[in-house]
C-alpha cells in the first residue's frame, strides 16, 4: 500500500493497478486522495469476500461469462467475455450491469452486442443510451 501511494503521488504513473488486501479503511482513504490528487486511476483488485472498501468512488463486480462461438466455426470459442456490474457509486443506482468482450484483433475491450442491443432502463435517457452502445 505504501509504495502504491508514493508511486501514485510522484505523478509519473498513467494509471495503476494492485491487488491488495486493505485491513485500515485509512489506506483506501489514503489511496484515494492520492489517486484523485494526481488525477490518476488506481484500481484495486480484491476478493469477493471483502466488503467494500471506504473511499472509493465505484465498486463493480466482475464474472467470466461463457463465450460465444466464433463467426468461423460453431465449435470454436468465441471472444472471452466477462459480465460487469456496478454495485457502488456516488450518484448512480447500484445494479447496471454490462457485458464486455476482448477483441484480439484490435487489442481492445468493447461491449457485448448482448450489452448493447438492451432496451433502455427506466429514467434513462436517449443520450446517455447512445453513450453506453458506442
Amino acid at each position: 500500500a505504501w509504495a502504491l501511494e508514493e508511486g501514485l503521488k510522484s505523478r509519473a504513473l498513467i494509471a495503476a493497478l494492485a491487488e491488495i488486501e486493505i485491513k485500515a479503511p485509512l489506506i483506501a482513504r489514503r489511496l484515494s486522495l492520492a489517486a484523485q490528487a494526481a488525477r490518476t486511476p488506481c484500481l484495486l483488485l480484491s476478493s469477493h469476500q471483502q466488503s467494500g472498501l471506504p473511499g472509493t468512488l465505484t465498486r463493480w463486480r466482475i464474472a467470466a461469462r461463457r463465450s460465444g462461438s466464433a463467426p468461423f466455426d460453431a465449435q470454436a470459442p468465441g471472444a472471452p467475455s466477462w459480465q460487469l456490474t456496478l454495485e457502488r457509486c456516488r450518484g448512480e443506482a447500484p445494479g447496471r450491469s454490462f457485458i464486455v468482450e476482448f477483441s484480439h484483433e484490435s487489442f481492445r475491450f468493447r461491449l457485448s452486442a448482448a450489452s448493447s442491443d438492451r432496451a433502455a432502463e427506466p429514467g434513462e435517457g436517449s443520450e446517455r443510451r447512445r453513450a453506453f452502445t458506442r
